[in-house]
């Protein structure tokens, strides 16, 4: 038994085609076609910039002290431009972000002045977003993994 023109869905696959009434063009709906609508909905979303996360948590977090520029604001906060953290290959930077002062305190033997917070809310993959983020933008552009932020994470821990 043969459906009825107009109102069949012929399956073949992964590709499905749905005939219109008579006098329509044929529309041709497949896999491929949704999947690659998604694609470009979420490439022009702005969702794909490199880098997009650690910038939206460095704005959250790290900005209204170092500025969204990295300069910092004069006297009182320190620019990250020009921090050692950013450009040394161990990685403290993951423990300044997380351990703020108290980290600051304890390697450098003087009083981090004014006081950095903690921001131990932060996973570890957030910790790797924001240090990527910032060796992208103010540094050497040295892109690190999860498991040296994790490593070194647990070096720092107070």
């Amino acid at each position: 038994m043969k459906p009825n023109r107009g109102s069949s869905i012929v399956r073949a696959g992964w590709k499905s085609t749905y005939e219109l009434p008579p006098g329509l063009n044929r529309i041709k709906i497949t896999f491929g076609s949704i999947f690659a609508l998604f694609f470009i909905f979420f490439l022009f979303d702005g969702c794909t910039g490199p880098f997009t996360q650690g910038k939206a948590l460095y704005e959250a977090n790290c900005s209204r002290c170092h500025g969204s520029d990295g300069q910092g604001f004069e006297n009182l906060y320190p620019g990250i431009r020009e921090s050692p953290y950013l450009h040394e290959k161990n990685l403290n930077l993951a423990c300044v972000i997380v351990y703020g002062s108290t980290f600051l305190d304890q390697n450098s033997h003087k009083s981090a002045d004014p006081l950095m917070p903690e921001n131990k809310h932060l996973t570890s993959v957030e910790v790797l977003n924001i240090v990527n983020y910032l060796s992208w933008e103010f540094g050497k552009q040295t892109q690190h993994t999860i498991e040296s932020v994790m490593r070194n994470l647990e070096k720092c821990e107070p």
